[in-house]
């Protein structure tokens, strides 16, 4: 009987940019479907998740033996395989040797080209465990990125420095060893509120003894975390974009919120400039009141509880304040010249030699507009905000 074992491996390394994990974790999904498939090894559902610090990829159902399978390798020609008394040949049996067969495997078969001596061999499918450490190497080696390094005196090469790998069939430990480092059963826990060995007796208790040790290894939970503290804590509705979410996903192992504050002040800013500021640049979530109208808020997300979570707050409100007292003093001074006024400005800055300068080059394309809107038919209002677009162009 082939019984199945639940399947484990987590790549544990120094920090991942963000970007590079998703498409690191469809490569290791990929290279552990070819090596199954080349190696005729039978799997159920794959799972894979990932945190900063770690690349996880879970098989269920994997069976503790290959498939049995028939060897069929083609021969010499028929003429050649037995002589005229009907007896194989030294060409018959040289073949059958060659290929570790005996004389009971050999058939002729015709191919449409001729017939041709065959070799038809069942082969007893091996053991898995035999097959997962070169089932390790694949998959390790199968996980590419835009830049990867080397460190210290090694070959193997990767995003960031592997610093261990958990490998488990059911409860059992896979021993292989992926250049310095040698798989085992013990994972780590949080980089800094729980920084020791955790010890996985089986893949059953891998998600739970992680978050035990502060590591909410599921990225899909540690997403529906995220999102249901922002909402919790924002006192208002928080902007909760996909973009931004993907992106603080991960930068965090055990995630959580704290809100801060600016000065009301700055809400005189265009909401374009303070979402630039608050959720692209800082990378907090904004929040805003029923009406659609932004709040003095915002919220961030932190790696890891702490006890003086307010002294870490203001640092993020510091240096946000910082970044928005920067572009409310642009923006003002901004406002203080009309944009037309502007435009006269461009005369001073020469387009082509023989084309005349920018503002030149402005009137030609308001000259086109105004006759292409003619010959289209425009309404009036579409055909001002042609020539004004054109007239601002090269602000």
């Amino acid at each position: 009987m082939n019984t199945q074992e639940d399947l484990l491996i987590e790549i544990g390394c120094e920090e991942i940019p963000a970007s590079y994990i998703l498409p690191a974790l469809e490569d290791m999904k990929a290279a552990f479907e070819k090596f199954c498939a080349d190696n005729s090894i039978g799997h159920g559902a794959l799972e894979t998740c990932a945190t900063p610090r770690r690349l996880t990829l879970i098989a269920r159902g994997v069976l503790a033996r290959q498939q049995d399978s028939v060897l069929e390798v083609k021969g010499p020609p028929a003429r050649a395989a037995r002589d005229k008394n009907g007896a194989w040949t030294k060409a018959a049996t040289g073949f059958a040797e060659s290929r570790g067969a005996s004389l009971k495997d050999l058939q002729i078969r015709d191919t449409g080209k001729g017939e041709y001596l065959f070799i038809v061999k069942k082969q007893k499918g091996r053991p898995t465990a035999k097959l997962l450490p070169d089932l390790l190497q694949a998959v390790v080696s199968g996980i590419h990125f835009p830049k990867s390094m080397r460190w210290g005196a090694h070959k193997m090469r990767f995003a960031r420095p592997v610093r261990w790998i958990v490998f488990l069939f059911g409860d059992k430990a896979v021993t292989a060893r992926i250049d310095s480092v040698t798989s085992g059963r013990y994972s780590m826990g949080h980089h800094f509120t729980h920084n020791k060995k955790v010890r996985i007796p089986s893949v059953a208790d891998y998600f739970r003894l992680m978050e035990e040790n502060h590591v909410l290894a599921d990225h899909n939970a540690r997403r529906t975390r995220i999102a249901d503290a922002v909402r919790a804590a924002a006192q208002g509705r928080p902007l909760i974009s996909d973009e931004l979410l993907n992106d603080i996903l991960f930068l965090v192992e055990y995630p959580h919120v704290g809100v801060g504050a600016f000065d009301e002040q700055f809400l005189k800013l265009p909401r374009e400039a303070l979402l630039l500021c608050i959720e692209k640049t800082q990378r907090y979530f904004p929040v805003e009141n029923e009406t659609g109208d932004l709040l003095p808020r915002f919220c961030v997300v932190m790696n890891m509880p702490l006890e003086d979570s307010a002294a870490v707050i203001s640092g993020y409100q510091k240096v946000l304040h910082s970044r928005l007292k920067d572009a409310l003093f642009f923006y003002l001074n901004d406002m203080k010249e009309p944009l037309e006024e502007r435009v006269t400005r461009l005369d001073r800055i020469v387009f082509q030699k023989e084309l005349g300068t920018l503002l030149d080059k402005t009137n030609r394309l308001r000259a086109l507009c105004e006759r292409l809107c003619g010959h289209l038919g425009l309404n009036a209002g579409d055909c001002a905000a042609a020539d004004r677009a054109a007239l601002f162009h090269r602000l």
